[in-house]
């Protein structure tokens, strides 16, 4: 899923805003995208289905979703959702029961979430996160 936010930086840290949703990034991502220049402008975040979870962890943060449809695919399901009127799809084992409607508490991963620049779309800090591993 790619969506296109705002980069914020408040006294509790960074965060992605877009309308009506927001969600705060870890502290190093943070730092390194306002150190190439992207505070208070537009990024893109990008994460895959599979880093998106029903059950919060450690670092991840918490967004609001409403089910449009759910595909059944043997050992596991795809949910169509629609955060802040934008489209995503999150992988969850088909034994987890979601019914077209509902309203979900969604988890982002924040380790794997990717930050592209809306007009070269390149991943803005691949090469730290290369030199990180």
């Amino acid at each position: 899923c790619s969506f296109s936010w705002s980069l914020e930086k408040t006294d509790a840290g960074y965060f992605v805003k877009a309308p009506a949703c927001k969600i705060n990034i870890l502290e190093g991502q943070g730092k390194d995208l306002e150190a190439k220049g992207y505070l208070d402008k537009d990024i893109i975040l990008g994460l895959r289905p599979e880093h998106i979870y029903l059950q919060a962890g450690d670092e991840t943060s918490e967004v609001q979703a409403k089910v449009d449809f759910v595909e059944m695919l043997g050992a596991e399901k795809y949910l169509y959702v629609k955060i802040a009127d934008q489209d995503l799809v999150v992988r969850i084992p088909s034994a987890l029961e979601v019914a077209k409607t509902d309203d979900l508490d969604l988890y982002f991963d924040q380790t794997k979430i990717h930050f592209f620049d809306p007009t070269s779309e390149e991943n803005i800090l691949y090469r730290q996160n290369e030199e990180r591993e």
